[in-house]
């Protein structure tokens, strides 16, 4: 069995990701954006450096630009804008095409781009 066949749409496969997430806890959806919610990695960066000029919570970042990028076969980027670990209140994320971002996403691009070159 295919995963798709589990799915009605190809859309509900690709916000099944983020649905599960979302029951977690760990987020908070909201089209191609939202909030991370208690996010244990800007919490532990924290706890041991200052606060950055750079987002710190990689690991959602890359699974949310991983799993877009799959599902849509081509480099897909997911940026911070607002991270606790930068001092701000919350953690924000927006998702696009690496090619809309284009400047803000250079240094996501490079850092990815052996990934990329799998798909």
């Amino acid at each position: 069995m295919e995963i798709n066949d589990t799915f009605d749409t190809d859309m509900d496969l690709l916000a099944s990701g983020s649905v599960a997430h979302t029951w977690e806890g760990s987020f908070i959806l909201a089209g191609f954006g939202g909030m991370w919610t208690n996010s244990y990695e800007a919490e532990h960066h924290l706890s041991f450096h200052p606060s950055e000029t750079e987002p710190v919570c990689w690991s959602p970042m890359g699974l949310a630009s991983g799993w877009s990028t799959a599902f849509f076969g081509s480099p897909v980027i997911t940026i911070d804008p607002l991270c606790v670990g930068k001092g701000d209140d919350h953690c924000e994320w927006h998702i696009q095409s690496g090619t809309v971002w284009e400047d803000k996403a250079r240094p996501y691009l490079k850092a990815y781009q052996p990934f990329f070159d799998r798909t």
